[in-house]
């Protein structure tokens, strides 16, 4: 039988908020398989996520490990120029 995986932002949406406040390798893997599907992502589900990591890492900022932060923060990087780069290009 086979097994088909069927993208689905949101899910990458509820895994972001999940990651955001943890110490783990989550957030990391969370965010290279956001990297890897990025054209699949619509551009309003990716400023969501982006508005959600801003928010949640102004909240816990404080309690993540500086490695974490810098991840979190390169992401911020990397979603603003994607979403830029989409709206000077019309889509």
């Amino acid at each position: 039988m086979d097994k088909q995986f069927i993208f689905d932002p949101d899910i990458f949406i509820m895994a972001i908020r999940y990651s955001i406040g943890r110490t783990t390798f989550a957030s990391k893997t969370v965010i290279d398989n956001i990297k890897v599907n990025i054209d699949f992502f619509p551009t309003n589900k990716l400023k969501i996520i982006l508005r959600d990591v801003k928010d949640d890492l102004e909240l816990y900022k404080e309690y993540l490990w500086e490695c974490d932060v810098q991840t979190w923060e390169n992401f911020i990087e990397y979603l603003d120029s994607v979403i830029n780069e989409r709206i000077e290009n019309g889509k």
